[in-house]
């Protein structure tokens, strides 16, 4: 599965960590945004590391948003993105009440 994270911050590191310690196999594909960071886990798991965020959105099956919410509206207004079917059904399932007991 490949999976892009906008982002490379400390939370992006974590869940890097995280995903490569799984069972499943995922390519993980990296925004530029923090070139240093963003090295350092193309060279500790094997990331891809792209030019631009379109770049990633273009590329991914999943896509991760790693940014400060300050940072979300620049960074919506870099990247366009269409809604694919799946995606259409996880946003609905997203927005269902959720009973809690």
């Amino acid at each position: 599965m490949r999976t892009g994270i906008l982002g490379v911050g400390e939370l992006t590191e974590k869940v890097v960590a995280g995903l490569c310690q799984t069972q499943n196999a995922v390519e993980i594909i990296l925004s530029p945004r923090n070139a240093a960071r963003a090295e350092k886990l193309r060279e500790a798991y094997g990331c891809l590391v792209t030019e631009s965020n379109q770049s990633v959105v273009d590329m991914a099956e999943i896509l991760i948003i790693g940014v400060r919410p300050d940072a979300l509206p620049q960074l919506a207004s870099e990247i366009t993105y269409r809604l694919s079917k799946l995606t259409q059904k996880i946003i609905f399932r997203f927005q269902q009440p959720v009973a809690t007991s």
